[in-house]
């Protein structure tokens, strides 16, 4: 019964899609650094002593969430990508 179940092709896209996925969130992690450092910058150009923690407060939460969701996407791509090679390896 397990002879004709293939675990290549799942495994395959479910890699691509992780890999993907970590791409988008390592983007967006970097437009909200960028966000973020713009926003204190031109806080530091109105006061020069500023306290920085309360600024941009909403993106510093949506950067913790994609560097979380970016780190879940990069520990599973190994698990998939062992699968996938196993996965070859069958006839």
């Amino acid at each position: 019964m397990f002879d004709y179940i293939t675990f290549t092709a799942p495994a395959g896209w479910l890699l691509l899609i992780s890999l993907c996925t970590a791409g988008i969130f390592h983007i967006l992690t970097l437009y909200l650094e960028f966000k973020i450092d713009e926003a204190i910058n031109t806080a530091r150009s109105e006061v020069h002593h500023v306290d920085t923690t309360h600024i941009a407060v909403k993106e510093r939460e949506q950067l913790e969430i994609c560097r979380s969701a970016r780190k879940v996407c990069l520990y599973i791509t190994p698990l998939l990508l062992a699968a996938w090679l196993v996965g070859l390896g069958r006839p």
